[in-house]
């Protein structure tokens, strides 16, 4: 065998074992975090309550801190949460959760806007 043989088989080798490690941890992951009917998991979800609720008084840093982020990961979370190329069914649930909330108090943005003015 040439040099060149050796290593594709080495890298042939190394491709199979990464291929098997990330269907493993994708497969451990959906195990730790099993999503729901809606698409999204159980921190998701808080997230989502807590940021339509809270409706600007907490800051979307604080409401992954309080959905159950680390304090680390939290900044970037709350970003990526929010973002529809990243997250749309999230993004999607905090939208269907405002009108949700608006139609139950029957506000608008115009009445709302009248009201302030």
């Amino acid at each position: 065998m040439s040099e060149k043989d050796i290593y594709n088989n080495k890298l042939e080798q190394i491709e199979k074992k990464v291929v098997r490690n990330t269907i493993a941890n994708t497969r451990d992951m959906a195990l730790k975090h099993p999503k729901g009917e809606d698409g999204l998991t159980d921190r998701q979800r808080i997230f989502v309550e807590i940021y339509v609720k809270e409706g600007g008084r907490l800051t979307p840093t604080e409401c992954a801190r309080q959905a159950g982020y680390s304090e680390r990961s939290a900044v970037s979370q709350a970003c990526n949460l929010r973002n529809p190329k990243y997250f749309p069914n999230v993004v999607k649930a905090i939208e269907d959760l405002q009108r949700e909330y608006a139609e139950a108090s029957k506000i608008t943005f115009v009445s709302h806007q009248r009201e302030l003015s």
